[in-house]
């Protein structure tokens, strides 16, 4: 990876390398993975080399990890070995939730109804360098986001260094 070297992505990748053939990775770990730029790498080679079942994002705004800040977002997320998955080629989008606040929904039968369904070509058509996903909250969003991916060129990467916020001395 580049960038901040969170523990998290090396508990990720580490695992990854440690997986059988017929294995299946559960985790939990902060969110931040599935779209800032230090996780490049790791999102790359996950979405290139694995199969990523699901991936639910929440808030901590209802405390739901009471020792961890109320602003902090993590996500549950399930990844086996491409080869694992009989039909890999057919699967066409990613199940995903953003900005949950409740863990209940992964109980309750009503909380499937709150699964979007976040299409692979999306990922490579409206972030083509860095495959980050939106954090987007229903259908209507994504179709906003085409819309405007279809109106507008895309910012030349070299016009600013994104990763970092702007100052005085930037």
């Amino acid at each position: 990876g580049v960038g901040d070297n969170n523990l998290f992505r090396f508990f990720i990748e580490r695992n990854l390398a440690l997986m059988k053939k017929t294995g299946s990775l559960t985790y939990i770990t902060p969110s931040a993975w599935i779209y800032e730029d230090s996780s490049l790498n790791l999102r790359k080679h996950i979405f290139t080399d694995f199969h990523l079942h699901y991936f639910y994002q929440f808030e901590n705004r209802k405390g739901i990890f009471p020792a961890v800040h109320r602003s902090y977002k993590f996500a549950i997320f399930q990844i086996t070995q491409q080869d694992f998955l009989p039909n890999f080629a057919e699967l066409k989008a990613l199940p995903v939730r953003f900005m949950k606040t409740d863990t209940n929904i992964l109980y309750e039968n009503k909380g499937q109804n709150e699964i979007l369904w976040y299409p692979y070509e999306d990922i490579y058509k409206l972030s083509p360098q860095h495959w980050a996903l939106f954090e987007v909250k229903s259908d209507q969003d994504m179709t906003i986001i085409r819309k405007i991916y279809q109106k507008f060129a895309p910012l030349n990467p070299n016009f600013m260094d994104f990763r970092r916020e702007l100052d005085m001395t930037n």
